[in-house]
């Protein structure tokens, strides 16, 4: 029962972290040994920034999220239902790497379905709380025609 809720809603990113902060070093050392795997293995590399992240190096994570970013396809594509949460949009915000998240939310804005997918993450995603009256990521989420007259 306990496992079931604290994997609801949200809570699957506390039940990570929680997992990492109590088994860190075990964690840390399953990730590198599944890079010298599969070194070329997003996934394994984007557990990587999780990990760092839940241990508490984030400056370690931002590095190692901003390196993931440059090998990924770009200009990033937004999807309304897939592939948010554990996303680099959202772990840039998290991370607290503004310039590197407002970069991947223009290129993301910008694709078919960008803005709509965008303020979808941004309306259900309870890390995303923060951010929701940022002016300048309100100004990314608004239809280009809405964000024009705002500015006049």
């Amino acid at each position: 029962m306990e496992g079931q809720r604290r994997r609801s809603g949200c809570s699957t990113e506390s039940w990570l972290l929680d997992l990492i902060a109590r088994r860190g070093p075990a964690a840390l050392v399953e990730v590198q040994r599944q890079k010298l795997a599969m070194p070329t293995d997003l996934w394994v590399r984007r557990a990587e920034i999780w990990v760092m992240r839940g241990l508490g190096r984030l400056d370690e994570a931002r590095a190692l999220n901003r390196a993931f970013v440059e090998i990924i396809p770009r200009p990033i594509v937004l999807s309304p239902v897939v592939g948010w949460f554990f996303g680099s949009t959202p772990s840039s915000l998290l991370l607290e790497d503004r310039s590197l998240a407002l970069t991947l939310l223009r290129e993301g804005a910008n694709g078919p379905f960008g803005r709509e997918a965008l303020r979808v993450h941004f309306r259900t995603d309870p890390r995303m709380k923060p951010f929701r009256d940022d002016p300048e990521i309100a100004a990314l989420l608004a239809e280009p025609a809405a964000a024009a007259k705002s500015e006049r």
